[in-house]
């Protein structure tokens, strides 16, 4: 066990807390809606964390297939543990720079906001498998006092090779994103091509969903669909909806 490095990461996360503990959560929680607000095409699974404790209060089953692992073996042990050794120094560092840099968001809008960075991590069964890792505020204090955390972690091995990780912070409701953010406050801004809608209609192309189920699912003409497809197509310059989706993933636009 890393122990020295398990011990920075729980007094970050009690920082974040600002060392308050609010066992109870008035508000309702919809984990639907969360949910959408996360890209997780592919194999899943999600937890809330509460910051005072460092602990998982939830982890769903999704846990079994990913990492042949009990949901309630998930949680920051196994993950400083886990991930793979070149990935665990900017995991850490991600984890810092997040938490010296959200002060300086307005607490009335940290729900807007989702961070996203991925890592290699192990399994049990001894291999390794990238993981995207999104997490969203679900409840905070009016002085910025985190509380309660909803992760995501999709497996998105089939998604990318290559070893570069980036921290982004990415806004919703009209908020703006942050990409590449530094432990000195630095990053890039810049927005996605895609409409909100495009995205939507690719995520749904990438589930192998035809232009009629789109439709129905989104509850728009198929023509509507079929005019989005061409112009994501035509804004990745590419052929098929997995070649569209890889761009739009590297490029951080979904």
């Amino acid at each position: 066990m890393k122990d020295h490095i398990l011990k920075q990461a729980r007094e970050l996360y009690k920082s974040g807390s600002k060392n308050k503990q609010i066992k109870r959560f008035d508000g309702e929680v919809v984990l639907t809606d969360f949910l959408m607000n996360t890209f997780h095409i592919g194999e899943y699974f999600y937890c809330v964390y509460y910051f005072p404790d460092q602990e998982m209060e939830y982890c769903s089953d999704g846990t079994k297939s990913i990492l042949s692992i009990e949901p309630e073996a998930f949680g920051l042990p196994y993950l400083v543990e886990n991930i793979h050794p070149d990935d665990l120094k900017n995991f850490m560092r991600f984890e810092e720079t997040l938490l010296t840099f959200l002060p300086s968001i307005a607490p009335k809008k940290l729900t807007r906001y989702k961070t996203s960075y991925d890592y290699r991590i192990k399994t049990a069964n001894g291999d390794y498998k990238r993981l995207l890792h999104q997490v969203l505020t679900l409840q905070n204090e009016d002085d910025g006092a985190i509380i309660r955390t909803f992760g995501v972690f999709t497996d998105i091995t089939h998604l990318k090779t290559d070893n570069h990780m980036q921290l982004n912070l990415i806004g919703s409701a009209g908020e703006p994103s942050f990409y590449d953010v530094k432990l000195d406050g630095t990053y890039t801004s810049g927005e996605s091509p895609l409409t909100k809608r495009e995205k939507e209609v690719l995520l749904a192309m990438a589930e192998g969903l035809n232009s009629t189920e789109i439709a129905a699912k989104l509850k728009i003409s198929k023509n509507t669909i079929n005019n989005h497809r061409s112009h994501i197509l035509e804004k990745t310059n590419t052929e098929s909806s997995l070649e569209a989706l890889k761009v739009a993933f590297n490029g951080h636009w979904i």
